[in-house]
């Protein structure tokens, strides 16, 4: 399978935005593969990790898993910022492309409600985009968990993949938005918050980690290494 790499003009972005050192949290990963029980390879791909100023971990990967490629991008601040966390998650599967994208709040947004205008009302814009869009079909999350770490413009959708390009697009400029948004961040001083901002960050790395059993189950009764699924998700998170 020869595989695109939907979300690589996001990273390119990115490298000309900031200036990144390379890190290896999962140094096994960032080039490997998974067989399955019968000596095949099921998962074929890698994740890479950066860091850089105001940012403590940026995760870009790209497989194949079963002849579906996925593609996914996330941008995790460091915790004396509030800045919001950015994620997309690209799927070519024979149905089309499935892409969701979003912020991640670090902060509650109804006790901070000048953390929604700040950080997740400037998402409206591409929100209505997405709405008005003809060929993608809008979709519900299966983990209605996941709507508790959502902005309210979440967008997740399936488009054919010869008429995805607009669709697509909306990741990019979500990350543009993003970045702007980066390069205005100031440090936070308060210990009280940053402890908040902190907390709230490693509830959705544990909910997100927890929170799809399903697949793990499946992949485990075909994988000849039952824990690559997790790790996976712990790399991308």
């Amino acid at each position: 399978m020869i595989m695109k790499f939907y979300l690589n003009a996001l990273f390119k972005e990115i490298e000309n935005s900031i200036t990144l050192e390379e890190i290896f949290p999962f140094a096994d990963l960032t080039d490997f593969e998974a067989k399955g029980k019968n000596g095949e390879v099921v998962i074929k791909g890698g994740v890479k990790h950066f860091k850089a100023e105001k940012i403590v971990k940026i995760a870009y990967g790209n497989y194949t898993m079963t002849g579906v490629e996925i593609n996914g991008l996330s941008i995790i601040p460091q915790d004396n910022y509030d800045l919001p966390i950015f994620a997309c998650n690209l799927s070519h599967t024979p149905k089309g492309i499935n892409m969701d994208v979003d912020f991640y709040g670090v902060k509650d947004p109804v006790v901070n409600y000048d953390y929604l205008e700040k950080y997740f009302n400037p998402l409206k814009e591409t929100y209505d985009e997405f709405l008005s869009m003809n060929n993608v079909e809008r979709l519900e999350s299966d983990f209605f968990w996941s709507r508790t770490m959502r902005s309210p413009y979440w967008i997740k959708g399936l488009c054919p993949a010869d008429k995805s390009e607009e669709f697509i697009n909306l990741s990019f400029k979500r990350l543009k938005l993003w970045l702007e948004m980066y390069k205005k961040a100031e440090p936070i001083d308060d210990d009280d918050e940053i402890t908040l901002i902190k907390r709230r960050k490693e509830m959705i790395r544990k909910i997100t980690a927890e929170g799809d059993p399903g697949k793990a189950r499946y992949f485990d009764k075909i994988l000849e290494d039952k824990n690559i699924i997790q790790r996976i998700t712990d790399a991308m998170i």
